[in-house]
């Protein structure tokens, strides 16, 4: 029935519009009219790429991180067991995911102990941001140290192009709500700056047993660009509070618990050279965390007890991350062909300032791997073997010195690509990568306890991409095919291993794009894909979006699939996340919107694992990752 009414609901709008749209113009016009700023910064030979620009970003009416992520191909955005959005592969839940990287502007924001960015930053507000850039695949070539199988960028509002100050308030009918501020300005000696703070209080609850699972939170954001044309200082903080919602209970029904992260980092990038072709890099995180959790029928942590006992019935933490890096990189520009070379070196360290169970017993560290610095050196060439034909190529060797019980070592990653032309409507991109993962801080304490020492993940990944454009239509096709070697897998209930045999996935990405005018666009995008596991996650979804814009007035509707599956007897349904938005500008200055999210209160679903009665046939329950959801925005100019 959803299905339904969503198909008839577009059907309508595409009907409406063909009819009484005024002007049609093509799709390289409309192109430059909504991509603009981002033609600067996109990176083609990073590999298959999706760009969100400024005024994609207020048609949809995104909100936060998160209601992009939550449509990307061959990802679906899961709620963890510490109640915090996570992006997974397709096929695979992950609590923490340590092969997605994200960047804020030059900056990588993902955990230092982790490796992965989205417990405190998947719901960066997008009024922070003029643009995203998603990659997928290697890009640690030109991208900071850390290898990965996903790149986001985010690129944030500069003082350059906003002037003046803009205030944002939103509430929703599920008790969650929050305020932005922001205000850019000129300075002396070509210097401008843009200042920016969020609060956001969110809601979220979900019941086991008739007992409340918690996962509500509040955020803080704080971002400061200062800029000029050769130097750019980044200041980012974020305050994290939240309910411990499943935990690390054994009934996924934890008594009560909360976690505190605070992060912060500074980054200072400097061009020099005439043609800004040497670039230097400098940057600095900290990051503070507090864990504590309580439960009566016990605690479950791996890198103590093994799961052989459920005698800890309260558990506390507070440790501390220190990361240092610095990059030098230039480009060779030349007739035929570009070089680029980077070095980067990286400290890491850990700290565990405390760790205690039943509110006195001091554990300490859960590993002696506290402490790991890289060196790298990549290059990259593209080479014009003709007008229409490029061929690129990388190397980056890193070494990795690690104190401990993890050994030092060394990886090698390889990319070969092309990129051809045959005609100005048809284009292809095609590229062969082989990178690694190495293990994390993380990883490492909650190793399975016989072999603590974790080998990196390998990632051979293969795609071949077609493009082509007709008028006001684009057609894009995306095949792609990995194998994962010694896949770090957390295997309840010994903890972490390397999975002992190779991991394949492959699949399509198709995608569509008709722009009925330069106001007005329907995207539709669908992917299937298989894996050699047994799935526990969604293989196949897409979405479909359309969005209209009349001057003072605009409106959107989008439909988020994933396709339902089995899973241990349980049976994941039909997922359709149907989003309606409008907004309307009285004023230059003054604008009012309203959203609904999940209209038809069909979310992806996650499990939730019951070990109370047997540690090796848990009772299974599927819980909604989203609720349906009304909000209501005003902005305000000045």
């Amino acid at each position: 029935m959803g299905c339904l009414v969503v198909k008839y609901f577009f059907l309508i709008l595409l009907f409406f519009n063909i009819t009484f749209a005024s002007t049609l113009e093509s799709l390289l016009k409309e192109y430059e009219d909504t991509s603009k700023e981002s033609l600067e910064t996109l990176n083609e030979k990073m590999g298959y790429a999706i760009v969100y620009s400024q005024k994609e970003l207020k048609l949809m009416q995104y909100n936060r991180l998160s209601d992009i992520l939550k449509e990307l191909p061959i990802l679906t955005l899961n709620r963890s067991k510490h109640g915090a959005n996570n992006l997974s592969l397709v096929g695979s839940k992950a609590e923490t995911s340590g092969y997605f990287r994200l960047f804020i502007n030059d900056h990588e924001v993902s955990s230092t102990y982790t490796q992965s960015p989205f417990l405190n930053w998947y719901d960066l507000p997008i009024s922070l941001v003029d643009h995203i850039e998603v990659y997928y695949g290697e890009g640690s070539f030109t991208l900071g140290n850390e290898t990965g199988m996903k790149f986001i960028r985010v690129y944030t509002k500069k003082g350059t192009k906003q002037n003046g100050g803009n205030l944002k308030t939103t509430f929703t009918n599920r008790n969650s709500n929050s305020q932005e501020m922001s205000y850019s300005d000129f300075l002396e000696n070509d210097w401008s700056y843009f200042a920016y703070f969020a609060n956001q209080k969110d809601s979220f609850e979900r019941y086991n047993k008739n007992d409340d699972l918690g996962a509500n939170s509040k955020r803080q954001y704080f971002f400061m660009d200062f800029s000029n044309s050769t130097d750019k200082i980044n200041i980012g903080y974020n305050s994290t509070k939240q309910d411990s919602y499943q935990g690390l209970s054994f009934d996924s029904n934890s008594d009560d618990g909360k976690s505190n992260s605070e992060n912060f980092y500074i980054n200072y990038s400097k061009f020099f050279l005439k043609d800004k072709s040497l670039k230097l890099q400098l940057s600095t995180d900290i990051i503070n965390s507090k864990y504590e959790e309580s439960n009566s029928d016990g605690l479950a942590i791996v890198g103590v007890t093994g799961y052989l006992g459920r005698f800890i019935k309260s558990y506390n933490e507070n440790t501390q991350l220190i990361e240092k890096s610095a990059s030098l990189s230039k480009n060779f520009n030349y007739e035929k062909n570009n070089l680029f070379t980077a070095i980067n070196v990286k400290n890491s360290r850990y700290k565990v300032k405390n760790r205690t169970i039943n509110n006195a017993t001091e554990i300490g560290a859960l590993s002696s791997f506290d402490e790991e610095t890289s060196y790298s050196i990549a290059f990259q060439d593209d080479y014009k073997i003709l007008d229409n034909l490029v061929l690129v190529g990388n190397f980056k060797f890193e070494k990795y010195l690690r104190n401990g019980n993890m050994d030092d070592s060394n990886e090698k990653l390889y990319r070969i690509g092309a990129i051809y032309l045959p005609t100005k409507d048809l284009g292809f991109k095609t590229f062969y990568t082989i990178s690694h993962v190495p293990p994390s801080f993380y990883d490492v304490d909650y190793a399975y306890r016989s072999n603590p020492k974790l080998a990196s993940q390998e990632y051979k990944y293969f795609t071949v991409e077609g493009t082509y454009t007709l008028n006001k239509s684009k057609f894009a096709l995306d095949y792609f095919n990995v194998h994962i070697d010694d896949y770090i897998y957390y295997a309840d209930p010994i903890g972490f291993i390397n999975v002992d045999h190779t991991i394949k996935i492959n699949g399509f990405i198709f995608e569509y794009i008709y722009n009925l005018d330069r106001n007005s666009k329907i995207q539709f995008n669908y992917f299937v894909s298989q894996l050699t596991e047994i799935k526990n996650n969604y293989t196949d979804g897409g979405y479909l979006k359309y969005m209209q814009d009349f001057g003072n007035f605009s409106y959107f509707a989008s439909v988020i699939y994933r396709k339902g599956f089995e899973y241990t007897n349980v049976d994941f349904r039909d997922s359709y996340e149907l989003s309606l938005g409008a907004s309307y500008t009285i004023n230059k200055n003054l604008t009012f919107s309203v959203k609904g999210t999940n209209l038809l209160n069909k979310s992806t679903q996650s499990v939730l694992r019951d070990y109370t009665t047997s540690y090796t046939n848990p009772n299974i329950y599927l819980i909604d990752d989203n609720d349906r959801t009304i909000s209501f925005s005003m902005e305000w100019k000045f």
